[in-house]
């Protein structure tokens, strides 16, 4: 394939971290500034690599794999990103694709904002540097949020969602258990049936034949809001490890457990399981199932011994290293797939919904609004849950301010940037431009009429602060009027 032929690699990447730093780095927005970069500099074939939703510490990233494929095919001349921080932040990897696969594979590498140009090897001296900066920004932020979650827990806070069966947590108190007597009796029983003597295998079989639900299956059904697990087979199959579990945990002696798991290497997913020194141990912190105590203690130390014991054996095996690695790699690729699947499934569904209702199908109107009714109240629910929060937590108060404050000076600009933009097409006599502005017009006029009359209606139903800011509003439209007036006049 001739090389004046071949592909000009554009690629993009977007992690959930980067969301937060407004839409100046956003996929579209990386778009179309590679693309105008391309354009003007006369690079031609063009094709995109957008990767979204990943961390820059992973190079296992689907466009960049694709693009990794076409590299090692020879189709690719040029690789063009923003900057090398959109390409990763594993300062070893970068150096190792950049000035090692790229200059062998004859491919020209570009990162705009930082000025590296491969095709001026002078001028990317300090490029390694930049690498080393981009990963140390990574594993700093890493730091500080495990840092923050570390300080929860001395403090005895639970950090996750997780809810041991049996208990269950109230709205307005998201640190204490309490005992869910229906699922508790449950849990009674298995202490019970253990004591008699019957294993776990038998007791999970027992359970099984009388249509007990398995833990999973009793939380999405009774409490939504703390299920984090709603993949099952078949909601009344129980098995010996489940069983095993709720006869190993030390909260149903009362005791809280924090940092069962943890992650050495910022740059991998991958958890273990912490060791007993490592485990934040919090004693008579809620009620307990304390007639269990000694089953539960002895239990406890025997599956100790033997899971130690199972894990030195099997992680020493160079070999079952690798394979679990690959297998978690493989895993991750799966649920990643399968939640782009889903997403692009809804949004298909959704675009053929609002097709349907322009051509006035009523069906349609009405499942389009309940969907905007199900989002309003899932956004609802989550500030009310940010917002009380935030009264019991001083720092995720101050965290929330800090954010809002943020977002409202980015989004602001940005706003004021594009409707800036878009004037100056409407001036320069862009149709599309000029419609688009009179439509903004138009909204902003009925906004305004809207928040007017609720303005109002508040303020003559007794809302104090209300009936301040509209007494406010109509003296400055009163001295509107009579300023105009005697311009007139005049």
């Amino acid at each position: 394939m001739a090389k004046d032929n071949r592909i000009t690699a554009l690629y993009e990447r977007l992690s959930r971290d980067d969301e937060m730093q407004g839409e100046s780095n956003s996929i579209t927005n990386q778009k179309k500034y590679l693309e105008d970069y391309a354009v003007q500099h006369g690079f031609g074939n063009i094709q995109h690599f957008s990767d979204d939703g990943y961390s820059g510490t992973n190079f296992n990233r689907p466009a960049f794999n694709s693009l990794l494929t076409e590299i090692e095919a020879g189709r690719v001349g040029t690789v063009i990103v923003k900057d090398m921080s959109r390409f990763g932040r594993n300062y070893l990897q970068v150096g190792f694709y950049t000035e090692m696969m790229f200059p062998k594979k004859n491919v020209r590498f570009i990162a705009v904002n930082n000025g590296v140009d491969s095709a001026n090897p002078a001028d990317n001296d300090f490029t390694p540097f930049l690498n080393i900066m981009n990963e140390w920004y990574a594993k700093d932020t890493s730091k500080k949020i495990k840092a923050v979650f570390k300080a929860k827990m001395r403090d005895g806070k639970r950090v996750s969602g997780a809810v041991p069966y049996g208990y269950y947590r109230k709205p307005e108190d998201k640190q204490t258990l309490y005992v869910d007597e229906a699922s508790a009796s449950v849990v009674r029983r298995i202490f019970q049936l253990a004591c008699d003597g019957m294993g776990a295998t038998a007791i999970a079989d027992t359970l099984s034949e009388d249509k007990i639900l398995i833990p999973s299956a009793y939380a999405r059904q009774n409490h939504p809001e703390d299920c984090q697990c709603t993949n099952y087979h078949d909601p009344y199959t129980w098995n010996a490890t489940t069983v095993g579990y709720i006869l190993n945990r030390r909260e149903y002696l009362g005791h809280t457990v924090l940092g069962k798991t943890t992650r050495d290497n910022f740059k991998t997913k991958r958890k273990r399981i912490a060791n007993e020194d490592e485990l934040l141990v919090f004693y008579n912190t809620h009620e307990a199932m304390a007639e269990y105590k000694a089953i539960l203690e002895k239990g406890r130390q025997n599956n100790r011994k033997r899971s130690e014991k199972m894990r030195e054996l099997r992680m020493s095996d160079p070999e079952y290293r690798a394979k679990m690695e690959e297998k978690e790699r493989l895993a991750l690729e799966r649920e990643k797939k399968r939640q782009e699947r889903a997403t692009k499934k809804k949004k298909i569904a959704l675009a053929e919904l609002k097709e349907q209702a322009e051509k006035g199908n009523q069906e349609a109107v009405r499942k389009i609004e309940e969907r905007r009714a199900i989002a309003r109240e899932r956004s609802r629910k989550s500030a009310e849950k940010r917002k009380q929060r935030a009264e019991n937590d001083p720092e995720y108060a101050k965290y929330l301010e800090e954010r809002n404050a943020e977002y409202n000076r980015r989004h602001t600009a940005r706003r004021k940037e594009q409707m800036e933009a878009l004037r100056a097409r409407a001036e320069a006599g862009d149709q599309e431009a000029q419609s688009q502005l009179a439509e903004r017009k138009q909204y902003q006029v009925r906004a305004t009429v809207k928040s007017y009359r609720k303005m109002r209606d508040d303020a003559l139903s007794g809302d104090p602060i209300a009936k301040v800011r509209y007494e406010k509003t109509l003296a400055m439209r009163r001295e509107a009027y009579h300023a105009k007036k005697s311009e007139q006049t005049a």
